[in-house]
């Protein structure tokens, strides 16, 4: 087997490179207008961002907040490129309103791409578990794994309830949540609740 500190380590280098190169390209574009065609031409040559990356936020923290919401709103619902999708998405998070919320929902349907953004900025709008809980439903692969990972962080009954009933599908990638899960759930204590007997 590989050596798997070094290529954690390898992993975590090539991160730090992709946040410090979208941050100086928006910090280099930004300026001049959301709508600039050079930033989105760079933003390309660069991949996906993270808006959660500390040297992205710091430049992101510059700008004005409608500016972001509105470049958000505009890669994400109307670009035809992946990255720049992915991007609206990063900039969406905690800046989008209920207005973006069916929008959001739409495209974590395309969830292998876009399930952990869409479900990151719906996780930022107050109130919106049903909309949550709608789309892990009708998510799979990627897309449900990082709907578990954000349900096991929420403490409400519906959330539980749906992770207990739903979460396992028998995908794949069920393998890399299933255990963490029943520990979570205290299966051994709901298998041996009264009810079912």
């Amino acid at each position: 087997m590989p050596d798997q500190a070094a290529c954690k380590s390898r992993r975590g280098v090539e991160h730090g490179e992709r946040g410090a190169a979208a941050a100086a390209v928006l910090a280099r574009h930004l300026p001049d207008g959301y709508a600039h065609p050079a930033l989105r031409e760079a933003l390309l040559g660069v991949g996906f961002i993270d808006a959660a990356d500390p040297q992205v936020a710091r430049v992101l923290a510059e700008v004005p907040a409608e500016q972001l919401l509105q470049l958000g709103r505009s890669w994400a619902y109307e670009a035809y490129e992946p990255e720049l999708v992915h991007a609206g998405l990063e900039l969406l998070r905690g800046r989008a309103t209920l207005r973006d919320r069916r929008n959001v929902q739409m495209l974590g349907l395309l969830s292998r791409l876009f399930g952990r953004g869409a479900f990151e900025v719906l996780a930022g709008l107050d109130g919106q578990l049903p909309a949550i809980l709608w789309l892990a439903d009708r998510s799979d692969s990627w897309g449900r794994l990082y709907a578990v990972h954000l349900l096991r962080q929420v403490e409400d009954p519906r959330a539980r309830s749906w992770l207990l009933r739903q979460a396992v599908n028998g995908d794949y990638l069920n393998q890399y949540f299933a255990g963490d899960l029943a520990d979570d759930l205290a299966i051994h204590e709901v298998l041996g609740a009264s009810s079912l007997r």
